[in-house]
């Protein structure tokens, strides 16, 4: 234990995991799905190598090779090659299965032999972050007996991850996507070169170009146009400094004939992105996870978890399924455009616990001068486990590979027989790299720090407009849209794990302007709701640099209230007002078929 040195500031990163739908082989070599053990095609888990348990209550759905769902799953628990589901699957040949997106962060492919999630995407110009914490419940009991006034029993109950939140100086939109739902159309810059996507048996997928950002879609040049699912996923990328696709690619979805590459400008970055938002009226709304990881040396930001002993010198804690409850864009005089947000998360791990908590004892056995192991269950052991408990295996012993469900191969040879049978430890050390194994911050995917891309838009580039004209004298104002989630818990589930289901969603739109005339005085007065094109509430912000943009409409609004100030000095008389619109629009104020929220950026979005 090394107490002392403190943790700093200095040390701590956190970083965003994309979380989407996961197409998992199963009909490959090695794959197959059996009552309650699902086991990935090894050309796919040599590759992805899952981090212990960070699945635990997600959904896993089996289908066949016509398409035909079989049965839905939770995830009890999961190895780093397997999964054991809360029930035994209904017949049916399983040919592939999808790790629903809530919850499951995207897997990174193995750093130098080691497990990571796909954590090493910036978030952007942060002024704070408010990691998800956790909160527990204790019960306290006097149990109806005598003898002291002390309580006579206690225990834990449930624990609740609390909401966080991301106060952020806004230099892209793209963050409106996971308040609002749903993507509608993408626009893009497609390189003049062709991509290829190669892949055997649906195996892990790689390009034909390094640090490639890629997307299903057609056209030419600036012409290019995506194949979009609203929730995603949208683009796809290689892992930094290979040609991995990552995350996994789904092939019920995408064609890999059919992918595009991105257009890299000179300074690194791709061409601006076209994303039409718009608002998402299921309960699936996007979700992403967040990785908080804490070094006492700020030189190794990637957070190395390698041994069974507590993170005494850094560690890791993944925040997962972080919806957005509500985001508040906030624009002053002289002042950056801000967005506040407050985070839902599903669950908060820490990495060397979930390691941990995969430990098991089995009853083996095995021959002497062998390395094949004959356990109970292999579906609960992981490649990289130390084996210990009898004379005959070796020091530093471990898992080499896993051949069936009750057969694993062992890195070193038995000196003796285990016999009997033998009731042997499998203990997983960690083994997680945080970050995706990016020591530089420069490294990260997304990152515009120090670009003219990464400067934040500014009040003074905004424009809005409402009742039918533009207003010219604002001094400030406030676009708030909540989903009101909430937490639900459901029989059969995790015990500590939660889902934020969006409830009634509201906008409100609160502006404090100079008085130019009694407009907003007679709109206290109107009884009819505004609902002409012409006359929506329209927000534009811009970047004159860069030409990006964020475009806002709203309609079907009331002014709900309006006060005005004369002031004492005998300034500027001015009124402080509050718009409700009721929906976004679904075509914007110049008439265009389109939904009313457009965002221009050079963000890569990812599901």
């Amino acid at each position: 234990m090394v107490n002392n040195e403190i943790f700093l500031g200095s040390g701590a990163s956190t970083t965003l995991i994309p979380e989407q739908d996961i197409y998992i082989p199963l009909d490959g070599t090695g794959g197959s799905a059996s009552n309650a053990i699902v086991i990935p095609d090894t050309a796919f888990t040599s590759e992805y190598r899952f981090v212990p348990n960070i699945y635990v209550g997600c959904i896993l759905e089996l289908y066949t090779a016509a398409d035909v769902l079989i049965s839905s799953h939770t995830i009890k628990s999961n190895s780093k090659t397997a999964f054991v589901l809360n029930s035994n699957k209904d017949s049916g040949t399983a040919s592939y299965a999808y790790l629903r997106a809530y919850g499951s962060p995207s897997p990174h492919p193995l750093v130098s032999s080691r497990e990571a999630l796909l954590a090493d995407n910036w978030l952007g110009i942060m002024e704070s972050v408010t990691f998800p914490n956790l909160s527990q419940e204790l019960k306290q009991l006097n149990l109806g007996l005598g003898g002291s006034r002390n309580f006579t029993f206690q225990y834990k109950g449930i624990r609740t991850a609390d909401n966080g939140s991301l106060a952020l100086v806004a230099n892209t939109g793209a963050w409106l996507y996971y308040a609002l739902g749903a993507c509608h159309s993408i626009g893009y810059t497609a390189d003049s070169s062709p991509v290829t996507l190669t892949t055997t048996n649906e195996a892990p997928v790689e390009t034909s170009a390094s640090d490639a950002i890629i997307i299903e879609g057609s056209g030419v040049g600036s012409a290019g146009s995506a194949v979009v699912t609203s929730t995603g996923p949208h683009f796809y990328r290689t892992e930094k400094g290979g040609q991995t696709v990552v995350p996994p690619l789904d092939f019920e979805i995408f064609n890999t004939g059919g992918f595009q590459q991105l257009n890299i400008a000179s300074d690194g970055r791709p061409d601006n992105i076209t994303y039409v938002f718009k608002e998402l009226n299921t309960d699936q709304l996007p979700s992403f996870s967040l990785e908080q990881s804490i070094a006492k040396d700020p030189d190794t930001l990637t957070t190395d978890a390698t041994s069974t002993a507590d993170e005494s010198t850094s560690f890791t804690r993944i925040a997962r399924g972080c919806r957005i409850n509500s985001l508040t864009i906030e624009a002053a005089e002289g002042e950056e455009l801000k967005m506040n947000m407050d985070i839902n998360a599903r669950l908060v791990d820490s990495i060397t616990d979930i390691y941990r908590d995969t430990n098991t004892t089995q009853a083996c056995s095995a021959s002497i001068s062998s390395n094949d192991l004959t356990v109970e269950d292999s579906s609960v052991l992981s490649i990289g486990m130390v084996v210990t408990g009898d004379a005959g295996i070796p020091a530093d012993t471990t898992i080499s590979s896993i051949t069936d469900g009750t057969t694993v191969v062992l890195s070193e040879t038995t000196t003796a027989a285990v016999s009997d049978p033998t009731t042997l430890t499998f203990t997983n050390n960690p083994n997680y790299v945080a970050r995706a194994g990016q020591t530089a911050n420069s490294s990260l995917f997304n990152w515009s720090a120090g670009t003219e891309h990464g400067a934040p838009f500014f009040f003074s580039q905004g424009s809005f407009e409402a009742f039918g004209q533009q207003f010219l004298k604002v001094n400030s104002v406030s676009i708030a849209i909540n989903n009101n989630l909430m937490d639900k818990r459901y029989m059969g589930g995790h015990r500590d794990m939660k889902e934020g289901i969006p409830a009634q969603r509201t906008y409100e739109i609160s502006f404090e302007a100079v008085v130019t005339d009694d407009q907003l005085f007679k709109e206290m007065l109107n009884e009819t709701e505004v609902i002409a094109s012409s006359s929506r509430v329209r927000f534009v912000f811009e970047k004159p640099d860069t030409s990006e943009k964020i475009t806002l409409n709203f309609e079907d609004y009331f002014l709900d209230t309006t006060e005005i100030t004369i002031p004492d000095d005998k300034g500027p008389v001015s009124f402080s007002s509050t718009i409700k619109p009721r929906s976004l629009s679904t075509v914007n104020a110049a008439g265009n078929s389109a939904v009313g929220c457009e965002v221009i950026t050079d963000f890569v979005l990812m599901g």
